[in-house]
């Protein structure tokens, strides 16, 4: 993380980084996540008698799928920023997907919040989100 961008991370909570994965390997999370949602859609409709699943598009723990994701954990171009705010001792919380078609909702559209914890002037978790396509 260079001085500019250490700057404007304390400055205004967030970093925008492009380029992370390059194309073909976005296809490829693509197609593996849209036959995960299917997967998952599937589980939780089975419990959900004549309802609808609501947060169709959630895939609750990605490298369950396949190894891509952890893959992705071990990417310099990612993970220089995660070490550096939290250390290279962190940990991974939770690693999710969301996916939503135009017009539609689901758990990540509503107002949450990840965690209850606060220290003051010390970051016990960061949200890191990989955008695929527009």
């Amino acid at each position: 993380m260079n001085l500019k961008e250490k700057k404007f991370f304390l400055k205004n909570g967030y970093l925008i980084k492009e380029n992370i994965l390059n194309f073909t390997t976005c296809e490829k999370i693509k197609k593996i996540l849209n036959k995960a949602i299917l997967k998952e859609s599937n589980f939780h409709n089975k419990f959900k008698k004549n309802k609808i699943f609501k947060d169709y598009g959630m895939v609750m723990v990605c490298p369950y799928y396949n190894s891509i994701f952890l893959e992705i954990l071990k990417d310099e171009k990612l993970i220089k920023y995660i070490n550096y705010l939290l250390g290279k001792e962190s940990i991974v919380y939770a690693y999710t997907s969301s996916s939503m078609a135009p017009q539609k909702k689901n758990f990540s559209s509503r107002i949450h919040r990840d965690t209850k914890k606060f220290i003051k002037e010390f970051i016990t978790n960061i949200g890191c989100t990989i955008s695929l396509d527009d």
